[in-house]
């Protein structure tokens, strides 16, 4: 039930339906809330959510204050041994990108720079579990190469 909740939270919002994405993430939220400890990882998919929400409508400062709490969420499961350690990249480009909404320049390098490095790991892991010819690591290869072709080798 809260998996297709959360899936309409999606449509909603790329829908341009931000009242009924916020219903819908509330009871997600709510469900989310009686059923697994403060903290964890799925509250991280919430805050993005929320940050999603507040940009669509315009207000950037809570889009960012949003943006802070799922990478927080997320760091703190990590840094405890617990999973995420694959989303951390994606949410540090998502709160980049507002930063630099918000000009906040050096925040938004210092992100971008963060979820590189994140990913060259994954790529390297990539190399290491499935080899070099395998087509998840051919695709994550691609994509590091079309950001920064000298880091991808």
């Amino acid at each position: 039930m809260v998996v297709n909740q959360a899936m309409l939270v999606s449509t909603y919002r790329k829908q341009g339906r931000a009242d009924r994405a916020a219903e819908a993430l509330a009871q997600v939220e709510a469900r989310l809330s009686r059923a697994l400890p403060h903290g964890h990882i799925a509250f991280m998919a919430i805050s993005s959510h929320r940050s999603f929400l507040a940009r669509q409508r315009g207000d950037v400062r809570a889009a960012l204050a949003y943006a802070n709490k799922a990478v927080q969420i997320l760091e703190t499961s990590i840094n405890a041994g617990k999973q995420g350690k694959p989303h951390l990249p994606l949410v540090l480009v998502r709160r980049a990108d507002i930063e630099l909404d918000l000009h906040e320049n050096d925040a938004a390098a210092a992100d971008a720079h963060a979820a590189r490095s994140e990913f060259r790991t994954a790529l390297d892991h990539l190399r290491d579990s499935l080899g070099d010819d395998h087509p998840d690591t051919v695709r994550a290869r691609r994509l590091l190469e079309a950001d920064r072709p000298d880091e991808a080798r």
